[in-house]
């Protein structure tokens, strides 16, 4: 199997909520990077931190987890 056949296969699982919650993650993750930024460096590293990993759990799970709803 190469690489695209198995992104196809990961993508096949996600619904429109995963990959929302896929951006987010990333926009938090950006987030998270600006705290480079002196102004930004208020918000509490760990509350980025969890709030990154929270929001990639459920597309994780579904790309690579088992499927009960098929």
């Amino acid at each position: 199997m190469d690489v695209m056949e198995w992104a196809e296969n990961k993508v096949e699982h996600l619904d429109p909520v995963d990959l929302a919650l896929i951006k987010w993650s990333c926009l938090a993750g950006g987030v998270l990077l600006a705290q480079l930024v002196p102004a930004v460096r208020r918000l509490p590293k760990g509350l980025v931190v969890a709030v990154t990993v929270g929001l990639a759990i459920k597309p994780l799970l579904d790309a690579y987890g088992v499927d009960e709803r098929r």
